[in-house]
């Protein structure tokens, strides 16, 4: 299993709507890149996020953000079975200037011969520089995480981007 974070894609066109003309496409690179050197892996799922266009002197640019669970091409059942997934959003959600900055997760259960886990994998919002309430954002997204999968009957493995500081707090 792979799980990316900001796995961007630009697009152009004549508006939001039209702004169709892939750029770059950091997903398919990596998926093309990857099948290259023989390890090909298939998407399970994709959580959009941040979707923005921005004037340019013709048309728009068109930035969309995302995250990604893949799973190798060569794994299936019953060597490994995913089940049960889902792409989720954050109820808290960053603001920047007025512009929403989402962040989310993607959860599937995953067997293994005859183990099972939840796997989950996210992006939380960063800090800021002089803005507390990245930080509260964070923090509130981390919880909601938490509660969400507090009731699963199975392991737990939660990994991604946690944007976490190590010298926050220390003097």
């Amino acid at each position: 299993l792979l799980a990316l974070q900001e796995a961007t894609l630009w697009r152009t066109g004549a508006s939001v709507n039209s702004a169709t003309t892939v750029l770059a496409d950091q997903l398919q690179l990596l998926l093309a890149g990857l099948a290259a050197q023989g390890v090909p892996y298939d998407i399970v799922a994709v959580n959009t996020l941040t979707d923005i266009a921005l004037p340019k002197t013709e048309g728009v640019l068109r930035f969309t953000d995302r995250d990604a669970l893949l799973i190798r091409a060569d794994l299936r059942p019953p060597e490994l079975h995913l089940s049960d997934v889902h792409s989720n959003t954050f109820d808290a959600v960053y603001s920047l200037g007025g512009l929403q900055v989402p962040s989310g997760w993607i959860s599937a259960m995953v067997h293994t011969g005859n183990r099972h886990f939840r796997l989950a994998t996210t992006h939380l919002q960063g800090p800021v520089d002089d803005d507390p309430t990245a930080i509260a954002v964070q923090t509130a997204q981390a919880t909601q995480l938490i509660h969400e999968l507090r009731n699963s009957t199975v392991p737990v493995v939660l990994a991604g981007d946690f944007n976490s500081d190590a010298i926050l707090g220390t003097s």
